[in-house]
């Protein structure tokens, strides 16, 4: 019986993201061109390694009922601090995923500049952004999990160009963690996402080219 070789079109940066992150089924071509795809094989496994590194931090923090009731106990001896106060106690986040190296790994190489996804996490908290390129602009998607779970209260989202320090886009997320910022011009920014309870967060060298 002859060799059976793998198709040459490989599984795309999204089908594998959706499917690991999202539980997307592969369709059976996609799930037959896996079982034969060394290198559709990696990028998955490489996935999963990163998914299940995440859910071992994640499980690692306290429950959100535990959390609850620290906070309530800190509020008995301590004032809550205002939001400025907590601009000056942040923490770094930092970049655990970017999609576009897995296209750069593919060897995929094209004209249109696609969406990519970039994941940023701390000790406590883990921030997915979804960035959209246009003609001129782009287009981020956010999503603010606390110890794997969405925001109870609202967040301020401000994002802020290195290059040039007053220009600033502010926005809000919902009580679900979930924000989005538009007409975002290309440059190299800092994000800030500032919680109305906890520290906040720091993404430095958000690149938008």
């Amino acid at each position: 019986m002859g060799k059976i070789d793998s198709p040459t079109v490989h599984l795309s940066a999204e089908q594998l993201e959706q499917h690991v992150w999202d539980g997307v089924p592969l369709s059976a071509e996609a799930a037959m061109h896996l079982s034969l795809c060394p290198q559709c094989s990696q990028e998955l496994a490489m996935l999963r390694k990163l998914a299940g590194e995440l859910r071992i931090v994640q499980r690692s923090q306290p429950s959100p009922a535990a959390l609850a009731r620290y906070q309530q106990l800190f509020a008995l001896h301590a004032p809550q601090p205002s939001r400025m106060d907590r601009l000056m106690t942040w923490v770094r986040a930092n970049l655990v995923w970017d999609s576009r190296r897995t296209l750069a790994l593919q060897g995929i190489r094209s004209a249109a500049r696609p969406s990519y996804r970039l994941i940023y996490t701390t000790t406590t908290s883990d921030v997915e952004l979804l960035v959209t390129p246009y003609p001129t602009t782009f287009g981020i998607e956010g999503e603010f999990l606390v110890a794997g779970n969405a925001l109870s209260a609202r967040a301020l989202i401000q994002l802020q160009s290195e290059n040039k320090s007053n220009t600033v886009l502010e926005t809000e997320a919902t009580a679900g963690g979930r924000f989005r910022l538009d007409h975002v011009a290309p440059g190299l920014y800092t994000l800030w996402i500032t919680p109305e309870q906890g520290a906040a967060l720091e993404i430095r060298g958000l690149e938008l080219l």
